[in-house]
């Protein structure tokens, strides 16, 4: 069963950041890493076939490269503003 709405943070900021909008896109990122990274000090020690593989290191590496991404677009825009 499914209950962390993080799938649907990652897909919104997403589409956010193909549409331009990268602070939404940080906002959204930046949920997701804080759940995976609460999700992997909760479960260090369950197997992975009961925790799921999105608490695996290559998957939080993605998104953790997702949020860089939109970090640098917001920084980058902030210094025009």
């Amino acid at each position: 069963m499914n209950i962390f709405p993080f799938r649907v943070w990652l897909m919104q900021g997403a589409l956010a950041a193909s549409e331009g909008k990268h602070d939404v896109a940080f906002e959204h990122h930046s949920h997701v890493l804080r759940v995976l990274e609460w999700g992997r000090k909760e479960w260090k020690r369950v197997p992975r076939l009961e925790r799921g593989a999105v608490f695996d290191s290559t998957y939080v590496r993605c998104v953790r490269r997702l949020f860089l991404n939109s970090y640098l677009k917001v920084s980058n825009l902030a210094r025009y503003v």
